[in-house]
């Protein structure tokens, strides 16, 4: 498993066991141990839980057992689980031989009855990262949550880094697993299947604080003559659909998917409002996002996440700390510093770099074949005739010399890069 869909993973585990989550870390030995084969649970942990909340109970069964309890308390349940299914099971318990058995205490709605709030108490919610769920297959599921060794929410967590999403977990629900696993089956263990993805546990905590809203706007209102444009040519956003009623939203809803957008605080809250970091190359920046951005777009209304909100989460997920990338994206950064802020990230240093420009004054791209290395290499011949071309017609060398990338390290300099900020038109030889 790549390292960052490690992290991902753990910095779930990291909230479910803590005190605000409230689940317990475990591994999943006690479903592969010997006395569980084939039961698709945590027998030992399940009768724990049962000789301690239900002593008396469980000294009846032994009574009447011959000494093989945990195996006639696991056919007990099983028949229970098949004739009413786990749900009610859960809710009700069961009975055997006249014995009533409850799995799991819900909490109490008073703390008026101890006994109660101690069983409550009692119970043991585990929280395990990759589960082994059939002695049939090597597979696991990323994780699973159970309660007294009973599995019921079973969790696949992707990581658009490495290529995969929220429909991919979906996907091998729906077509990868085996219904047919004890695990799997209806109202049998698992009682509930999730997906989760690194952009859409971004874009849940936003929404649960309450900084995202549907947008209805199309491309031709954003895009009126008379509106007025941030620095990168975005439209800014007046609000038009900030303040809509939840009937208004569910009308709109019915006629076109929705944008979402994220926002900002009011021109007046300037300790939020006003972002400043520092750019390497082009030094001190201040943006107030109300006046200069407006609230933002996070996902497009095809479902598309937009570019600030991936580039933000994806930059956390690789630990990168250094950003160098094309001055067009310098009016990007204080939307990005506001995410980061929000979701808890860090915040990398920022080093934004003059663009090539052709004569005409557009910018180089390989839309227009200016960057295709095919006729790049036809021209130049060798990788460091075109690196020294380059290093000398940026500032970076003192001429055109052929060099290598290593022969480069030597000539570069942030104090270079910043005493020609400005673009440079490339002309050719």
């Amino acid at each position: 498993m790549p390292d960052n869909e490690k992290q991902f993973e753990q910095d779930i585990e990291t909230f479910l066991i803590s005190p605000a989550g409230g689940w317990q870390k475990a591994s999943d030995a006690g479903y592969r141990a010997p006395e569980s084969a084939g039961m698709a649970l945590d027998i030992r942990t399940l009768t724990t839980f049962v000789k301690a909340t239900q002593p008396v109970a469980w000294q009846r069964l032994e009574k009447q057992s011959d000494g093989n309890a945990e195996i006639k308390f696991y056919k007990a349940f099983e028949n229970a689980v098949e004739n009413d299914g786990l749900i009610s099971v859960l809710r009700h318990g069961f009975k055997h031989r006249g014995i009533d058995f409850r799995v799991c205490y819900f909490k109490p709605e008073s703390t008026l009855n101890d006994a109660a709030v101690r069983h409550y108490q009692q119970n043991i919610c585990q929280c395990i990262r990759q589960w082994h769920y059939s002695e049939n297959c090597g597979n696991s599921v990323d994780m699973m949550l159970a309660v007294n060794g009973i599995p019921v929410i079973a969790i696949e967590l992707k990581n658009q880094i490495t290529g995969q999403n929220i429909d991919n977990g979906k996907n091998q629900w729906m077509f990868d697993r085996d219904p047919k696993e004890p695990a799997f089956r209806l109202n049998h263990r698992i009682l509930a299947f999730f997906a989760v993805d690194l952009y859409e546990a971004a874009m849940y905590k936003l929404q649960d604080a309450g900084l995202t809203y549907p947008c209805f706007c199309t491309r031709a209102e954003l895009h009126t003559a008379s509106a007025p444009h941030a620095s990168d040519g975005t439209p800014i956003y007046r609000g038009a659909c900030r303040g809509l009623s939840v009937e208004e939203v569910a009308r709109r809803s019915a006629l076109r998917a929705p944008a979402t957008r994220l926002r900002v605080p009011a021109v007046d809250d300037l300790a939020d409002d006003v972002v400043e970091f520092v750019d390497r190359t082009y030094g001190a920046q201040c943006e107030a996002l109300a006046t200069e951005c407006g609230d933002f777009l996070v996902r497009r209304s095809d479902g598309v996440f937009a570019y600030q909100l991936a580039v933000v989460v994806d930059d956390a997920a690789m630990g990168v700390t250094e950003v160098v990338r094309g001055c067009d994206l310098l009016g990007s950064t204080p939307r990005q510093i506001y995410l980061q802020h929000l979701l808890g990230l860090p915040t990398p240093h920022y080093a934004h770099i003059p663009l090539l420009m052709a004569p005409d004054g557009r910018r180089l791209s390989k839309r227009d074949r200016d960057l295709d290395l095919g006729e790049l290499r036809a021209h130049f011949g060798t990788p460091e005739a075109l690196l020294g071309w380059l290093a000398g017609q940026t500032g970076i060398a003192p001429d055109t010399t052929p060099r290598t990338a290593e022969q480069l390290v030597e000539h570069f300099s942030w104090d270079v890069i910043r005493a020609h900020r400005e673009n440079i038109t490339m002309t050719a030889e």
